[in-house]
């Protein structure tokens, strides 16, 4: 028995020592190991140690996106599979408490086709800049998987050097560096029936179901497949849009734009590109009376002040017998403009441009009447090979206007690290912008920033990136109550009296002294298209409200707007802005 209990004791000194032989030796060679398990609840925490998480060869190195030649053939199932959380990315590092979290979203797992033998994955996870969501590929082996760096967003991932981003988990077990799948983007440019479709980055976007259900927040908008092309299956984007002043209805014109649904069901966006519009937006141009334009003019000015929407067609049905000659392009082409100055269409034009021109030598906006705002060659008119007129305008007699004061709030539930990063051109900021805003937030709603300056709100202006929308109902207000109905209609909207009181302040002194107001409010959706809101972490409320208005000599029918207001739960971020008519 006594020489039994040795023997025992001798084999579990043994096989001690083996497991700290193996301890030692992984500990020595290991290069990947992410600790598990995830945390089960949506703000679980982790803090990561040296080694912990998985670094793709190039990385931190940003990776950018300059029209990559696709080099890779693959077998496209046609339409993408839904799977499990495959947990490839497990969350988002922070900068700041340097934690690893799952909160923003969930992170979505397609199987898109195969190359080679392995299967092609899709993840998406929530987006970390105004950009968009975060689309990187993988493939499956029998070893594990391969981190398809190429065609992922790779500067969203894992970062040394600012110690934040996703973190890939170890399941994933070498990354390919040069593969580029061809039917993941469309080319830079093609022609279609006459027409030159072009864009500008080349780049995975987005799954094209995804970027349809996007689309329908946005109301009056079309997706009609049209048809097939060597590249892939063509869209067109359509949004009606209809001044609310005309008195002729059928007056109305359109947004208009191509979408490329490719063979991995991911898609790319297309604008036409004319020859005689320059790089420079000064279109050649000779007018009637001999002399050359020199001006700038914009397809998409015309709701261009705070968003970019597209090409602005009107079917020539609509306006051929209320246009006349112009003058001609470089190739002899006809450009074309309204006869009169009476038109419904040039008086939204007027209105839109405030009636002033740019003056150079101020830099300011002059008032100038309709008919010395219409000799200029405002709104010009191309008719191109589908039958259309493109809308073009002209940047010196055109909308001036910027997304006015978007004022942020942030009112965490305890100080916190917080990143915004906002979807538009900034022109002013306070404090400044940088790329991003980087504070300490804390439950007051004050604000600091690292060099100890203390704000209570984040401002902004510029040029949303986005869909500036359609204005299809709002409120049509008399002079002597303005000021008692905005005041009403943002409690409606869920802003505080702090909030209400400094929107106010800025903007009731900018409202029109007409005689009737119209005021239309964008909430959430329209806001999340015109200028997408990335906060890190995210918030659990997000209120976002912003005000275009109009100023009436008369009372106009518009269909009544409802507004409805968001309860505020957790970490809530509010955000006010209007259109700002310089």
């Amino acid at each position: 028995m006594k020489k039994n209990y040795v023997i025992l004791i001798i084999l579990i000194i043994a096989s001690a020592a083996v497991s700290c032989g193996v301890f030692w030796y992984w500990q020595e060679n290991k290069t990947l190991q992410v600790i598990e398990p995830i945390p089960s609840t949506s703000t679980g925490k982790w803090t990561p140690k040296p080694g912990d998480i998985f670094l793709p060869p190039s990385l931190p190195a940003t990776t950018t996106y300059s029209n990559p030649a696709p080099n890779t053939t693959v077998q496209w199932n046609g339409n993408e599979t839904l799977t499990s959380d495959l947990k490839l990315i497990l969350g988002y590092l922070n900068t700041y408490d340097s934690s690893y979290s799952t909160e923003g979203g969930s992170f979505n797992y397609y199987e898109m086709g195969t190359h080679s033998g392995n299967k092609i994955i899709l993840a998406i996870a929530p987006a970390t800049d105004p950009s968009g969501p975060v689309l990187s590929f993988f493939e499956q082996t029998s070893a594990g998987y391969i981190f398809m760096e190429k065609m992922s967003a790779s500067s969203a991932f894992y970062n040394t050097d600012t110690k934040q981003g996703y973190v890939l988990s170890s399941k994933i077990t070498s990354a390919d560096t040069t593969a580029f799948y061809k039917g993941i983007v469309g080319p830079e440019n093609f022609t279609y029936r006459g027409i030159n479709l072009e864009q500008q980055y080349l780049y995975p976007s987005d799954l094209f179901e995804n970027y349809i259900t996007r689309q329908k927040t946005v109301a009056d908008i079309s997706i009609t497949k049209i048809d097939n092309v060597p590249a892939g299956d063509l869209y067109l984007y359509q949004q009606t849009y209809a001044p609310v002043t005309a008195t002729n209805t059928s007056e109305k014109f359109y947004i208009k734009r191509y979408i490329l649904k490719l063979p991995s069901s991911l898609y790319t966006l297309y604008n036409i590109k004319y020859d005689f519009f320059s790089d420079n937006l000064v279109p050649d141009i000779t007018w009637n009376d001999g002399t050359k334009n020199q001006d700038t003019y914009h397809q998409d000015a015309h709701m261009g002040g705070c968003g970019n929407p597209g090409s602005s067609v009107i079917s020539a049905n609509s306006v051929s017998s209320l246009i006349k000659s112009a003058g001609t392009t470089g190739k002899g082409e006809t450009i074309y403009e309204f006869k009169d100055a009476n038109n419904d269409l040039v008086k939204f034009f007027y209105d839109l441009s405030g009636g002033s021109m740019y003056n150079q030598a101020t830099g300011q906006m002059d008032k100038i009447s309709i008919d010395s705002w219409f000799a200029h060659h405002p709104v010009v008119l191309y008719k191109n090979s589908l039958g259309e007129y493109v809308i073009f305008t002209n940047d010196k007699y055109g909308l001036q206007a910027e997304c006015g004061k978007p004022v942020i709030y942030l009112y965490p539930k305890k100080p916190t690290n917080v990143q915004v990063l906002v979807g538009a051109k900034i022109s002013k900021s306070e404090p400044s912008y940088n790329n991003g805003w980087n504070v300490l937030a804390n439950p007051d709603g004050t604000l600091k920033t690292a060099d100890g300056k203390i704000y209570d709100s984040l401002f902004w202006e510029g040029i949303g990136n986005g869909n500036y929308p359609e204005i299809s109902e709002g409120f049509v207000v008399p002079q002597n109550e303005l000021e008692i109905t905005i005041k009403s209609q943002l409690k409606k909207l869920g802003l505080s009296e702090k909030e209400s009181a400094d929107f106010l302040d800025f903007w009731l002194a900018k409202m029109p002294k007409t005689p009737y107001v119209r005021l239309t409010w964008f909430t959430n959706q329209q806001l999340n298209v015109l200028a997408p809101l990335i906060i890190l972490p995210k918030p659990d409320t997000i209120i976002r409200i912003f005000l275009d208005f109009q100023g009436l000599e008369n009372p106009i029918f518009l269909p009544v707007q409802h507004l409805t207001s968001i309860s505020r739960r957790g970490f809530t971020a509010v955000e006010w802005g209007g259109l700002y008519k310089k």
